[in-house]
């Protein structure tokens, strides 16, 4: 019985062949031929034929010569390498124990018995090119069983994701520079050179090819979140992404030019298919040690580099300046090395001083109770605000063919202060955002949602400071997007209930988020049962309705558009505002119905843009408002109903960090008596203004009385727009107020890293 036979059928046409099949020849225990003898194999081990096909290539035949001859000579060494250490076979044996036999004109070290049992023996090399006995050393000293056959693979993952860098370039930042490209190449040397030393051997291979999906999923998850926001995104901001409006606003952005990252996974496949039937793709010999000698070069190559590319941007905080000038993977660990820095911790009882010294040198002196406009206007009265989601400025006061746009807001704002000159400065948060600086007057943190990053701390809110005056706070979150974070941010704000989507009755089936209408119905009920009880109450409402995808029910979709915008990205986005009006509607008639309304202040605020910053946007949106212009996405409104005054239109540049002081004013609640830390201004009275954004535009941008500043790398290079018509203008004289906006950003940074932890955060 054999056990395991190989057998090759020969023919009689000229060598060399190219075997193209391996079979099993007969089941175990059943007798085969195999070179004119008839053998069984044994069971659990059959015989197998090799079937030989046609001649290989006169290519492959010249290198199968020249391997045969590497062999020949790799054998030849190791005979004399055995012989100089072992003499005393040559003295007792002769050549005997050495002997060479020709077969087939290619030397092969005879083995006997004896040198059989040898451990120093010498045997002849398998087919592939390897030496049959894995302890016999190497002439080099390198161990046999570490060399392997290797297909370049480290060399076509670095080419495909440099590719890929440079993809990313151009669909977010235009042509690059030719530093950027060599940055590109050092961050993914990193990369590749490190897998290749964490992941040895054959799992190298696996390892860079994971490595090459991990990272085209990020940038294409990058370049969507470019398309949605205007800012590359840190791990941070991708981690935290559901707080985008869902998968509708992904599918908006969502561009076929994409999809090329993914090129790859055919064309890869398909050459390497193309190259081993083809015989073109080189096998190399490397050592174990000699590979992590050069994945060790390579990974040390790139971190050289990108410290050299780091360092040379020192000291400046635009992050789509360092994006694009470090490219999107040193921009991670840029941005992880600079949150492991955090903020230096400001003691909460020197905050306020800190805080209204800084103030007080950019607007001097602001007036006390007894001379500030408004003060108190609404003194121990019902406080209702409603953050309308993706609502815009520009169609406030509009009209479309003879139909008011917003016709609930335009009645509000006749009966109270309009603000037309607020911007919006959510960070990745959003909505949520949206909601604890509308509360709180804090900065959000920018790359992540701040009720995610903050969400367990204690923070002092507008809620906290009517808690004392015996108000009951609730909040009311209509959308299941932000719904997930909603319960520990109206926790960390002090509401005494919140009151989530999950909990409505949901009258819009087409939609993931609730309706604006039973949210508004629920605040009703409440705020009736609130005031039979004799208890004022204070309401904040997040509603959705003009959130993208702006799926309005065809029974509410009462705008009349013309043709040029029916079916149109901007024809849908003023049919849901028209919606989300009228739904307002609903909610004062509701007040007026419960009798609550002549004594409750109704405050309205867009919490962020609705519309991308795209040019065919831009020309439909003039159709309806001849001056608008691409920085104007970031105007939102502010209205503040005020029973009982008139109509008074607030020219004042601000943001939404002062919708807080503005409202605090008005209920009569003095916050220097307080010492709460406000980063905003009153707007009903304060002399000059000046205040910062981070997220949506690059940190250092700015907003003051006169300009919009959005800087590059810094202030000398940033641009300048007069406000409001947005032409450009000289920025020298407002370097001052770039520098007052960042302490201010970075204290606001600090006093949030000092708060203390709620008991019942977990």
């Amino acid at each position: 019985m054999v056990a395991g036979i190989d057998c090759v059928r020969r023919i009689s046409h000229p060598p060399p062949y190219r075997m193209v099949q391996r079979r099993p020849a007969r089941r175990p225990g059943r007798p085969v031929t195999c070179r004119d003898r008839v053998v069984t194999p044994a069971a659990g081990a059959p015989a197998t034929i090799s079937v030989v096909a046609k001649p290989r290539s006169n290519q492959y035949r010249a290198a199968r010569a020249a391997r045969a001859a590497q062999i020949r000579a790799a054998r030849q060494r190791a005979i004399e390498e055995a012989a100089r250490r072992h003499p005393d076979l040559l003295e007792t044996r002769g050549l005997g124990g050495l002997a060479i036999a020709e077969r087939d004109d290619e030397p092969v070290p005879a083995r006997s018995a004896d040198t059989a049992r040898d451990a120093t023996s010498v045997q002849a090399p398998a087919p592939d090119g390897a030496p049959a006995d894995p302890e016999t050393p190497r002439e080099d000293g390198t161990d046999p069983a570490a060399v392997r056959r290797r297909r370049p693979t480290a060399l076509v993952v670095f080419l495909l994701l440099w590719a890929k860098l440079l993809l990313f370039r151009l669909l977010v930042f235009g042509a690059p520079m030719p530093m950027m490209v060599v940055a590109d190449a050092a961050s993914v040397a990193v990369l590749v050179g490190l897998v290749g030393l964490v992941a040895p051997g054959r799992a190298t291979r696996y390892a860079l090819w994971a490595l090459d999906a991990v990272v085209t999923a990020f940038l294409f998850a990058a370049t969507l979140y470019v398309a949605h926001f205007q800012a590359v995104p840190t791990y941070a901001a991708l981690r935290s992404a559901g707080q985008a409006d869902g998968s509708g606003a992904v599918v908006a952005v969502l561009q076929p030019r994409f999809f090329l990252y993914f090129a790859d996974a055919l064309v890869v496949p398909a050459v390497w298919w193309w190259g081993r039937r083809r015989g073109r793709l080189p096998a190399r010999r490397r050592s174990a040690g000699d590979r992590a000698v050069g994945f060790s070069v390579l990974a040390t190559a790139g971190v050289v580099v990108s410290s050299l590319v780091v360092s040379g941007q020192s000291g400046v905080r635009s992050e789509t300046h360092l994006a694009e000038t470090l490219g999107p993977l040193t921009y991670q660990a840029h941005a992880l090395l600079e949150r492991r820095s955090s903020a230096e911790q400001v003691e909460p009882g020197s905050a306020y001083d800190q805080v209204t010294a800084l103030k007080t040198s950019r607007t001097g002196r602001v007036p006390g109770p007894e001379d500030a406009v408004g003060f108190g206007a609404m003194k121990d009265r019902n406080l209702v605000v409603v953050q309308l989601g993706a609502f815009q400025d520009f169609p406030v006061g509009r009209s479309l063919d003879g139909q008011p746009l917003t016709p609930v807001v335009d009645r509000l704002a006749r009966s109270g202060y309009y603000f037309p000159n607020v911007f919006q400065q959510v960070g990745q948060g959003a909505d949520s955002d949206a909601e604890l600086v509308t509360n709180t007057s804090l900065y959000p943190v920018g790359d992540t949602a701040t009720s995610t990053a903050y969400g367990d701390r204690q923070v002092p809110s507008l809620p906290r400071l009517l808690a004392e005056r015996g108000y009951r706070s609730e909040a009311f979150d209509v959308d299941e997007v932000s719904s997930s974070d909603g319960k520990q941010l109206s926790s960390a704000l002090g509401f005494d209930a919140w009151h989530r989507s999950g909990d409505l009755e949901d009258d819009v089936s087409e939609q993931r988020r609730g309706s604006d209408r039973t949210l508004y119905a629920t605040a009703v009920e409440r705020a009736a049962e609130l005031h039979q009880r004799g208890v004022p109450f204070y309401f904040h409402l997040a509603t959705a309705g003009s959130r993208h995808p702006f799926r309005v029910p065809k029974k509410h979709r009462l705008l009349e558009l013309p043709a040029d915008l029916e079916g149109t990205f901007v024809g849908d986005y003023l049919q849901a505002v028209h919606d989300a009006d009228r739904a307002l509607g609903e909610l004062v008639e509701g007040l007026e119905d419960a009798g609550v309304h002549d004594d409750t202040m109704i405050a309205l605020y867009g919490d962020h843009s609705g519309v991308p910053d795209d040019e065919e946007v831009v020309d439909a949106i003039r159709t309806v408002d001849p001056g608008y212009r691409r920085g104007d996405r970031f105007n939102v409104p502010l209205v503040l109903h005020v029973p009982g005054t008139t109509s008074e239109v607030v020219d004042k540049v601000g943001g939404q960090v002062d919708v807080m002081p503005t409202l605090a004013n008005l209920l009569g609640v003095d916050l220097a008596a307080e010492r709460f830390v406000a980063f905003g201004s009153d707007l009903l009275n304060t002399p000059t203004h000046a205040f910062g954004v981070r997220f949506s535009q690059p940190t250092g941008s700015f907003y003051n009385d006169e300009v919009w500043f959005v800087p590059d790398s810094g202030f000398d290079d940033g641009t300048a727009r007069s406000l409001p018509d947005l032409e450009p203008t000289a920025s020298d004289a407002h370097a001052g107020d770039y520098d007052y906006v960042l302490d201010l950003m970075e204290l606001s940074d600090s006093y949030v890293e000092s708060l203390p932890p709620r008991e019942d955060s977990q």
